[in-house]
């Protein structure tokens, strides 16, 4: 079977850094059909899109921190994230730890929606396990993200699933906000694990995620014994579970 997955390319970072080329070249050999950045390892946008282009990869998103979408950053970084044909600025977290951080946060998502909304691009929020706890001064993160906000969510299932959420119900409830869902897995202890070796309901979220047209990308963080083998790994554990080799 024929499958669609994206691959968030921190998984691969002890690759990525050293040769992006080659590592792309091996992304694409084992099936993965899109990429989603996190940094540019030092190359250029025409690089890279160059690179994409050879190995006929497209790009499903860019992880992008608030210090490159600041003011006197935000437009280079936009037109560098264009350049290599991507739609979906992700932020890979965000400082929310009190009333203060999260006033100041919601301030800059406005700000930065604004610019993306006039490229025709989607910000979306990266969710992590503490953003479904309470912070400092009780705010659960998350809820007022999805309050005071308009932009996207793309639920992280193993991150949802430690902090005691059940990730399948929230891509139901956020199905109209979350449209990019990382199939991730991890131990009960919060260390990573390959896709399928861990304790989150992997198949279930794959399920759910096809259900609602959701676009699946496999973020595994162990680098065990490497990034490479690791995913190439997920990919076959998710292989079967498409061929119905693997069952609930």
């Amino acid at each position: 079977m024929e499958l669609n997955y994206g691959l968030q390319l921190f998984s691969i970072s002890d690759f990525t850094a050293a040769d992006l080329d080659y590592a792309l070249a091996n992304v694409a050999e084992y099936g993965y059909k899109t990429v989603e950045f996190a940094g540019f390892c030092g190359h250029t946008a025409d690089e890279i899109d160059a690179m994409l282009k050879k190995y006929k990869l497209g790009v499903i998103g860019e992880h992008v921190g608030m210090d490159l979408l600041d003011e006197e950053h935000i437009n280079s970084t936009l037109a560098s994230s264009e350049a290599i044909g991507n739609k979906n600025i992700v932020f890979p977290s965000l400082a929310l730890s009190d009333a203060n951080e999260v006033a100041a946060a919601l301030k800059n998502i406005e700000r930065i929606k604004k610019e993306t909304d006039k490229r025709g691009m989607k910000l979306h929020f990266h969710t992590h396990d503490w953003d479904y706890r309470p912070n400092e001064d009780g705010l659960i993160p998350i809820e007022i993200i999805e309050k005071e906000t308009d932009i996207l969510f793309e639920i992280d299932t193993f991150w949802a699933f430690y902090a005691g959420r059940d990730p399948v119900k929230e891509m139901e409830r956020l199905r109209h906000r979350c449209e990019l869902v990382h199939i991730k897995d991890g131990k009960a202890n919060r260390d990573p694990a390959v896709v399928g070796e861990g304790v989150a309901p992997v198949i279930e979220c794959v399920e759910k995620a096809d259900e609602l047209g959701i676009y699946k990308i496999v973020e595994s963080e162990g680098m065990i014994p490497d990034g490479l083998t690791d995913v190439r790994h997920c990919l076959k554990y998710l292989r079967k579970v498409a061929n119905g080799e693997i069952t609930r």
